[in-house]
């Protein structure tokens, strides 16, 4: 058990994957693909390829029927989509041509898409200093045109998409819509309740949409419009099982881990309060024992100062007094303060 738990990982491209599965499923398109797929002798690989179309839903924003083969790149929520994804896309849809060429089949053209739900700062520049305009075709899907040769570049931002057919994608990120979720938790009801294959992948897509809207889904659950995970409100596979003990076990980790380091941190924010309490402290108690130590110093050099003050009034009286008696001269008076004051 040990083992097993060091080979789960949460990928957030298995729940893309999912996501495109559910979208033909309830959008009635029927398209052969493979995941993952190895490119150029295993050198190259893409997220998806569709290598051939079965049926496809004329109104389709993502895939029309002009489309021949199509491979996909995904960017999850956290990473905004880059020159470079763009760049792996057109590589990915040059080097399928050239494989068709080699077995000897007719290259046919091909479409790369890049999906997301961002587009980063620098690639904005980057359109901006070649002078390329996206085209808009449909809302979330732009046409990308002067940079991929021979082969068709589109980029679709998922969370834009229109539709209900789309909501399996505008769940997959950050901020969802709760009507959205709930919309999915709908679709998802409509499916054969044994088709294990079936609920494994839709359970893969809540899981994801859960870990980024949290929230959102306890209102959802407190509002009875769907129901919770271990409340079995929609079936689950064991891939699916795998990923969501994956997730809790990295969930409580990270609580772990962020109590040790808050509590560092609170360590480091109370020693340099209390440094900064001390110093205050310190300063006040200095300030009243400068002030009592003042006080007593005033004290002495007052009684001092008073002492030989009245020692000199007392002599001056006393002076004045035999002068008055006719005992000494003014004069003389006037010389014995001279030799005092001396």
């Amino acid at each position: 058990m040990g083992n097993s738990k060091e080979t789960i990982k949460v990928d957030h491209h298995r729940p893309f994957y999912d996501s495109f599965w559910f979208h033909q499923a309830i959008s009635n398109q029927v398209f052969l693909t493979n995941e993952e797929k190895t490119l150029f002798r295993g050198k190259m690989r893409c997220d998806i390829e569709i290598y051939q179309k079965i049926q496809v839903n004329p109104n389709s924003a993502l895939f029309k029927q002009s489309d021949e083969m199509i491979v996909a790149e995904f960017k999850p929520c956290e990473e905004a989509i880059n020159l470079e994804a763009l760049q792996q896309a057109i590589r990915y849809a040059d080097r399928l041509e050239l494989e068709q060429r080699r077995k000897g089949k007719k290259a046919e053209k091909c479409t790369a898409i890049v999906c997301g739900f961002s587009i980063s700062k620098h690639l904005y520049s980057w359109f901006d200093t070649h002078g390329i305009i996206p085209e808009e075709e449909e809302p979330g899907v732009y046409l990308i045109e002067g940079v991929a040769g021979n082969s068709v570049l589109k980029i679709v931002l998922l969370n834009k998409l229109v539709g209900d057919e789309y909501a399996c994608f505008r769940v997959l990120g950050k901020n969802a819509k709760k009507d959205d979720i709930a919309l999915f938790y709908d679709q998802a009801m409509t499916f054969d309740p044994d088709d294990e294959e079936a609920w494994d992948r839709i359970a893969s897509v809540m899981e994801e949409s859960r870990g980024y809207n949290t929230e959102m889904f306890e209102e959802l659950i407190m509002e009875g419009r769907i129901k919770d995970f271990e409340q079995n409100g929609y079936r689950i596979g064991p891939r699916t099982l795998a990923l969501h003990a994956a997730r809790m076990e990295g969930l409580q980790e990270g609580l772990l881990k962020g109590k040790r380091e808050g509590k560092r941190e609170g360590k480091r924010e109370g020693k340099e309060e209390g440094l900064q309490e001390g110093l205050l402290k310190g300063i006040r108690e200095g300030k009243e024992e400068g002030l009592q130590e003042g006080l007593l110093k005033g004290k002495r050099e007052g009684k001092e100062e008073g002492l030989q003050e009245g020692l000199l009034k007392g002599r001056d009286a006393a002076l004045n007094q035999m002068v008055q008696l006719g005992i000494i001269t003014p004069e003389q008076a006037s010389e014995v303060r001279m030799n005092l004051v001396i």
